[in-house]
């Protein structure tokens, strides 16, 4: 199952796509288990910005 989070705010987690209820951005799909780790490492501990990933595509 897919699971949505918000770009901004990642403590967000919804089972389906929508707008985000804090900031109103889109929700995206974590993709593969490597983004749901991240997502949760950042739920855990939001005030801790290493533990943020970007990637350029």
């Amino acid at each position: 199952m897919t699971k949505y989070t918000c770009p901004m705010p990642p403590q967000v987690l919804k089972d389906e796509p929508g707008k985000c209820p804090l900031c109103g951005m889109a929700l995206v799909p974590l993709s593969n288990s490597s983004a749901a780790h991240e997502h949760n490492a950042a739920r855990e501990h939001p005030g801790d910005t290493s533990l943020l990933k970007i990637n350029k595509k």
